[in-house]
């Protein structure tokens, strides 16, 4: 994890020869500088956590009032089919009785 700075430092000699000497100076990171980079990474990870369980759980809700909506349309369409059901079978019975020549009855008379 250390990097490198590189100086080069010339200086004539008197041979006339060029001397070239390195000058390394080492840049690493410390013991402070580690602990907060990995503080600052756990809280990341942290928030990251927190708005994925944060929104399933807000999912989850709308997922069981849509639930809860579809079941209260599920009962209404079986109550008016059932009212559907019920209506036809009125009106056969009317349509068979004007069928077969029966006449509503107006005066009833006991004896």
């Amino acid at each position: 994890m250390g990097r490198f700075f590189t100086l080069t430092n010339s200086k004539k000699s008197f041979n006339g020869f060029e001397r070239r000497r390195t000058i390394s100076v080492k840049k690493g990171a410390g013991p402070v500088s580690l602990k907060f980079i990995t503080i600052a990474i756990l809280a990341a990870l942290t928030l990251l956590y927190l708005g994925v369980a944060n929104g399933s759980a807000t999912k989850g809700y709308s997922l069981k009032a849509l639930e809860e909506e579809k079941t209260k349309i599920e009962a209404q369409n079986e109550r008016l089919e059932v009212e559907a059901a019920r209506q036809k079978s009125l009106k056969e019975i009317e349509n068979k009785n004007k069928d077969s020549g029966m006449v509503p009855v107006t005066n009833v008379e006991f004896e």
